[in-house]
């Protein structure tokens, strides 16, 4: 008899569940709560969220090993050292058709690290690596890095982790495949057991 295997994310979190008896009473079952981990949670509870550039530096610091590409300790060194020079230029325009006078605003901004052995340019996009789910393997994926300058001259640095439910969903599969291939005659379903 095969042995189903009815897997559900919610968000971030999950339930696998395997059931002996389906063509009986459905009542001998196992259950998987999978969550998180702990890695993934952290970088998870920050992505598209802004923080100041000290801030940030200190929640890089305890993880430049999840940054596979660009070098975590380049990029922490980058984000301690960032510079954002924003530079605002007004030009004033003389139409010669009707001698009118127009003024033209131009903002341009550059960033980089400043101070370092050699410059840095930010980087538009990093790539990290860590396991997703509790008891997965490491994966690695990719995440759009960027920065903003408030009104007042604030910095803040973030990134976005890039087709994250994709990757929730990928990686949650790959841990019911792994399951379903330790079980015998086991077939994975998408869904809830009903009973």
């Amino acid at each position: 008899e095969p042995l189903p295997l009815f897997f559900k994310r919610l968000g971030t979190s999950a339930e696998v569940v395997a059931v002996a008896n389906f063509s009986g009473w459905r009542d001998l079952s196992v259950t998987l709560n999978q969550r998180l981990s702990d890695p993934f949670a952290l970088w998870y509870a920050r992505n598209k969220q802004g923080t100041a550039q000290k801030a940030f530096a200190l929640f890089l610091e305890e993880r430049t090993h999840h940054v596979f590409k660009p070098d975590g300790a380049a990029l922490l060194e980058l984000c301690r050292k960032f510079k954002a020079n924003v530079t605002v230029r007004y030009q004033s325009v003389v139409e010669d058709q009707n001698g009118d006078n127009s003024l033209e605003f131009l903002q341009t901004s550059e960033a980089g690290s400043a101070g370092a052995k050699q410059r840095m340019k930010v980087p538009n996009f990093i790539t990290l690596e860590m396991p997703i789910w509790h008891g997965g393997e490491p994966v690695k994926f990719e995440a759009r890095f960027g920065y903003s300058i408030s009104d007042d001259g604030k910095l803040s640095l973030s990134f976005e982790i890039l087709n994250l439910e994709q990757l929730l969903s990928d990686t949650l599969f790959e841990i019911v495949a792994a399951i379903s291939k330790s079980l015998p005659n086991s077939v994975v379903i998408e869904g809830e057991n009903c009973p």
